[in-house]
């Protein structure tokens, strides 16, 4: 009876032992490439630290009072043969002395899902070096069939406006409206209400115009809906600036091409009179922007038949907009705008924060 109530009594003690809920500390918001970040702790007293999850690692588990620890994380990084959905992690950081663990949450952005996560904290005693990021919201649209006024309001409501307008005069106008914040070739304009634009260069077969901004060159081109050799044409767009030696990284491509895409094909939805083999000629221009290592955003995020346009054929794609895997994986929405159907082509809106 003797060992029975010693036995009860060390393990009542344990039990006391044992921390007792904490709180939340807040979230810590990251991209998806693999990375690490330092954090601070103000305690008094020993804390240990361990993450929950496997992707996430640290370099100590524990401190003595004030100090530090840094976390890494793992590559969440999505391709075309793999779609990472946004992961939460958690980093448990324990007070021995007021036997207590807190929680940090660590979210990791995975394939876009239309969630505009940030960082938050809440918890007193960390701190963590300023993240800060580059957010853009961007706009893709054919406007052959909208007024000014129509377009003008749209390029509000974003940081960025690639825009196919009607004729060269309606981007003229435009640019002229807004100096500064815009660049134009023929039909093609580029319109920003708040940020400066620099045009970087432009060609004419096909119609193409480049700015750059915040660090990421954009691209808008119209192949022109008459027939033509669209395998030359998206060669000679992407000969005349991102296949260029030396030329940046992060590249957004994008417009009216009048192409099938490849990875349309098959779908249950997919017309019959759409291309069935992959071997099809309609589809080589396409395959030629994925063999020079760019990711169709919009076939990523809706993985299925996703018609923009339509004509006497039928509804099927016409539109697309390329991301190099840099920027790809800086996505975190991707929407095409299907409630504007008075248009004929669906405008692509998508935010990349970097």
């Amino acid at each position: 009876m003797f060992f029975l109530s010693v036995c009860l009594l060390a393990a009542c003690e344990a039990k006391l032992e044992q921390p007792g809920p904490g709180t939340g500390l807040g979230e810590i918001y990251l991209t998806a490439p693999a990375g690490s970040m330092s954090v601070s702790v103000e305690l008094d007293g020993l804390w240990r630290v361990w993450a929950e999850e496997d992707w996430i690692s640290l370099d100590v588990n524990g401190r003595d009072g004030y100090g530090a620890f840094t976390f890494s994380w793992s590559s969440n990084e999505s391709d075309f043969s793999e779609s990472r959905v946004t992961r939460l992690g958690h980093i448990v950081i324990q007070s021995i002395p007021d036997m207590r663990s807190d929680t940090l949450y660590i979210r990791q952005q995975g394939t876009p899902d239309g969630h505009d996560y940030v960082t938050r904290l809440s918890g007193g005693y960390i701190g963590i070096p300023d993240i800060s990021q580059k957010r853009v919201d961007a706009l893709y649209l054919n406007a052959e069939d909208m007024s000014m006024e129509e377009i003008a309001g749209m390029a509000e409501e974003v940081d960025l406006a690639a825009v196919i307008c009607p004729d060269a005069s309606t981007a003229s106008m435009l640019a002229t409206a807004y100096p500064g914040k815009s660049a134009f070739k023929d039909r093609l304009l580029f319109l920003s209400m708040s940020r400066d634009v620099e045009p970087v260069s432009s060609s004419d077969d096909p119609m193409s115009l480049a700015v750059s901004m915040d660090g990421v060159n954009y691209v808008l081109a119209d192949f022109g809906k008459d027939p033509a050799d669209r395998l030359a044409q998206i060669r000679a767009l992407l000969d005349s600036g991102y296949n260029v030696p030396g030329a940046s990284a992060r590249w957004v491509i994008g417009g009216s091409f009048y192409y099938a895409s490849v990875m349309e094909a098959g779908y249950p939805d997919t017309p019959s009179w759409y291309p069935a083999s992959l071997h099809d000629d309609a589809f080589a221009a396409d395959l030629y922007a994925w063999d020079n290592n760019l990711v169709d955003c919009i076939w990523m995020v809706n993985r299925g038949w996703t018609p923009t346009y339509s004509d006497a054929q039928g509804e099927w794609r016409a539109d697309y907009v390329y991301a190099s895997g840099t920027v790809w994986n800086s996505m975190t929405d991707v929407t095409l705008m299907t409630d504007m159907d008075h248009l004929s082509h669906t405008p692509v809106r998508f935010t990349l924060k970097y």
